[in-house]
C-alpha cells in the first residue's frame, strides 16, 4: 500500500486500485468513441445525400444530437486518455498510477472535459426542450428552427467554452484520481491549516458553479420536460382523441419513447456523478468504488447514443420502406384501374359486334 503524504487524494489506494482508476476509463471511452463518431458521420453522410439531390433539408433534432454526440466524443477522448496527461512531477507521484504529462497536456486534457462534458449536459437539455415544443406545444420545425435553435446552438457552444477558458486561465486544471479536472493544487490548500494554493486557489467553488451545479439542473430540467411531455400524451389518452389523428397520436408517442431513451443514456453517466458528489461532501473522502463507477459510467453517454441513434435509424427506414410499398402498391392498383379504363370501349364493341 502507497503512503498517502499530506493526506492528498484518497487515503490508503493500493497500486492495484490506482492502476484499476488509470484503466477503468480506456475501456469504456473507446466505445463512447467510436459510438460517436458513427452518429457524426451518419448524419453528416445524410446532409450530404439530401444536398447532392437538391434537397437542402434542415432537421433540427439531428443538428442537436450532432452537437451532443460531438461534445461526448471530445469528452470521451479526454477521459480515455485517463492519467497519461498528468503531470510527472507533482506531490501525487505517489498516489497515481501511469502520469506521463506536463502542465500543458494537463490543461488541455480538463479543458476538453469542462467543454465536452458542459456542452452535452446543454445540448441534452436542448434535445428535450426540443421534443416539449414540438409534442406538447406544437411548435412546427420551420418555428423551431427559426426561433429556438439558433439560441440554442450559441448557448451550447460558447458557455461550455467560456467555462473551459475561465478554469484555464484560473489555473483550475490540476491532477485528480484518473485525470486532470478542476482541483486546487496541493488539494485541501488554501485553509487555515494548510498552506496557501500554488494553483487554483478556490477551485472547490469553480467547481461547484461550473459542474456539479449544471449537472444538477440539467437533470432537473430533462426530468421536468419527459413529465410534461407524459401527463400530456396522458390526458390526450384519456380524452380517447376523437379530435386528432390516429397517426398524430402514433407519432407523438414515438418521439416521447425516443426523447425517453435518450434521456435513459443521459442519465446512465451522470446520475452517477451526483450521487458520487452528494456521497463525497456527506462522507468528507472519495471512495474507491465511487470513484471507480464515476470512471466505468461517465464517458459512456455517447456509446448509448449511438444505440438508440441506430434504433431509431432503423425504424426511419422501416417506416420508410413500408410507405414505398404502399405507394408502390396503390401506384399499380391506379395503373390497372386506367389500363381497365382504356381498354373498356374496345372490349363493349367486340361484344356488341359478336352480338
Amino acid at each position: 500500500m502507497r503512503t498517502n503524504n499530506n493526506n492528498y487524494l484518497i487515503y490508503g489506494l493500493t497500486t492495484a486500485q490506482e492502476k484499476i482508476l488509470a484503466v477503468a476509463p480506456k475501456c469504456t471511452s473507446p466505445l463512447s468513441i467510436v459510438g460517436s463518431f458513427y452518429v457524426v458521420y451518419k448524419i453528416l453522410s445524410r446532409d450530404r445525400s439530401l444536398d447532392r439531390v437538391g434537397l437542402n433539408i434542415r432537421n433540427c433534432y439531428t443538428d442537436l444530437l450532432l452537437g451532443v454526440c460531438s461534445a461526448d466524443f471530445i469528452s470521451s477522448i479526454a477521459y480515455f486518455l485517463s492519467t497519461w496527461p498528468i503531470p510527472k512531477d507533482t506531490v501525487y507521484s505517489e498516489n497515481i498510477w501511469g502520469e506521463a504529462g506536463n502542465q500543458l497536456t494537463c490543461n488541455i486534457q480538463g479543458f476538453m472535459i469542462q467543454y465536452g462534458t458542459l456542452s452535452s449536459i446543454m445540448y441534452t437539455c436542448s434535445l428535450s426542450l426540443h421534443f416539449l415544443l414540438r409534442i406538447r406545444y406544437k411548435w412546427s420545425p420551420s418555428r423551431l428552427a427559426a426561433k429556438t435553435h439558433p439560441m440554442m446552438h450559441f448557448s451550447c457552444i460558447c458557455i461550455p467554452l467560456g467555462s473551459a477558458i475561465l478554469a484555464w486561465c484560473k489555473t483550475l486544471y490540476n491532477p485528480t484520481l484518473n485525470c486532470c479536472f478542476m482541483r486546487s493544487y496541493p488539494s485541501m490548500c488554501g485553509t487555515a491549516d494548510t498552506d496557501a494554493c500554488i494553483r487554483g486557489a478556490n477551485a472547490k467553488w469553480y467547481m461547484l458553479s461550473m459542474y456539479q451545479v449544471p449537472v444538477f439542473v440539467g437533470l432537473f430540467f430533462i426530468i421536468g420536460a419527459m413529465m410534461m411531455i407524459y401527463f400530456c400524451l396522458w390526458r390526450q389518452d384519456q380524452q380517447m382523441s376523437s379530435f386528432r389523428a390516429e397517426d398524430e397520436c402514433r407519432l407523438s408517442k414515438q418521439a416521447f419513447w425516443l426523447a425517453c431513451q435518450y434521456v435513459a443514456a443521459f442519465c446512465v453517466a451522470f446520475v452517477p456523478i451526483s450521487v458520487i458528489t452528494i456521497a463525497v461532501n456527506v462522507f468528507k473522502n472519495a471512495m474507491f468504488e465511487f470513484a471507480l463507477v464515476y470512471s466505468i459510467l461517465t464517458p459512456l453517454q455517447g456509446f448509448l447514443n449511438a444505440i438508440v441513434y441506430s434504433n431509431d435509424l432503423r425504424n426511419q427506414l422501416q417506416h420508410l420502406c413500408d410507405r414505398y410499398r404502399s405507394l408502390v402498391a396503390t401506384a399499380v392498383e391506379e395503373l390497372s384501374r386506367i389500363e381497365n379504363l382504356k381498354t373498356w370501349p374496345f372490349k363493349f364493341l367486340k361484344k356488341s359486334t359478336v352480338a
